[in-house]
């Protein structure tokens, strides 16, 4: 009898074993839930990023318009005073500024999205006041001109809609 008691003792204890490891690898129902901002944070967050986005879509369209007045030279008045080709610390700043409000677990991932996206923004532009400077001195055509102030505006229809993901999931 004592063999058939040690035979059934070891399949409780295999059987129980199983079963512990099938539980401990089971998804736990109390995982810990995503704490989302408050709304003056959200607020604060959408007002951030939202006057990076305006800083620089106002640059570039007083860009544009310095361009277009070619009798005057404005537009090299206008690239020296926005500094637009260097200028990577307004969205930088306002990227760290906005981000402050999130931890690691409740940060929307279109975050780094629209950082990500509004360096493209910024290299973008660049891109065409290289184009505006070869188009003034006729080694760029009008479609050059456009096609490179198209892909800045893509960008920026980019970047919106990385706020509207980051403002959605927050």
């Amino acid at each position: 009898m004592r063999p058939v008691v040690a035979l059934m003792a070891a399949v409780l204890v295999v059987v129980g074993c199983s079963e512990t490891a099938q539980k401990s690898t089971a998804p736990s129902s109390t995982a810990t839930p995503i704490v989302h901002i408050t709304a003056a944070q959200k607020a604060q967050v959408q007002a951030i990023l939202q006057a990076a986005m305006d800083h620089y879509s106002t640059e570039f369209t007083a860009g544009q318009i310095a361009l277009s007045h070619t009798k005057n030279n404005d537009f090299y008045t206008w690239r020296q005073s926005t500094n637009i080709e260097q200028d990577v610390k307004t969205f930088l700043d306002a990227f760290s500024k906005a981000d402050a409000n999130y931890t690691t677990g409740n940060e929307p991932s279109a975050m780094s999205s629209w950082r990500d996206d509004m360096s493209v923004v910024q290299a973008d532009i660049v891109v065409w006041v290289q184009v505006a400077v070869d188009w003034q001195i006729g080694r760029k055509a009008d479609a050059d001109l456009t096609a490179a102030g198209a892909t800045v505006n893509k960008d920026f229809d980019t970047v919106r809609a990385d706020l509207a993901q980051i403002l959605a999931a927050s």
